[in-house]
């Protein structure tokens, strides 16, 4: 209240209402989604907190890099109860961190119903280029059948399939 003081003093514009959210970057979270859903105007899930949490492992950690991959069926489980919770709740929902700047974890994204992609500037392009050679409707369908798998990585079945519908990855 202090700085609404402040700015009416200087004679600011004062905003009509502030959008409070919510960056998801543990696991439990999703457990209380819904009730922090029912209060937030939005959601941006922090991709690399979150697998590095998820994984309860060090991402910068080389010894551990065959234990983290964001393309296992069970994040990629997590990551679409949180877009579907947040499309139910009808609230703006994005993703930033690494993910969401790789071509090919961005499809998967796309797939499962995220809409908001925030993308380092070296990587726009191939992502871009990604979204432009994809049709949504069939990854969509593809990432429903692709979330039950028992594999212990869905990396080689979305390189696969980019390569096989011509969308553009690398």
């Amino acid at each position: 209240m202090l700085e609404l003081t402040k700015e009416k003093r200087l004679k600011h514009p004062i905003p009509k209402k502030v959008n409070v959210g919510l960056m998801v970057e543990v696991p439990s979270i999703v457990f209380q989604l819904d009730e922090i859903l029912e209060k937030a105007d939005f959601i941006s899930i922090g991709t690399n907190d979150l697998a590095q949490f998820f994984f309860a492992c060090d991402r910068g950690n080389p010894r551990l890099s065959e234990r983290y991959d964001v393309l296992s069926a069970p994040f990629l489980r997590m990551m679409h109860t949180i877009v579907k919770k947040a499309d139910k709740h009808r609230v703006y929902c994005s993703v930033c961190g690494e993910m969401a700047s790789n071509p090919i974890e961005a499809m998967a994204l796309i797939g499962l119903g995220y809409r908001n992609l925030s993308s380092s500037g070296s990587t726009f392009c191939r992502v871009k280029s990604m979204i432009r050679s994809l049709r949504v409707d069939d990854i969509s369908d593809y990432m429903q059948l692709l979330l039950n798998s028992k594999n212990k990585t869905l990396r080689p079945q979305l390189i696969a399939y980019a390569n096989d519908h011509n969308i553009e990855i690398f």
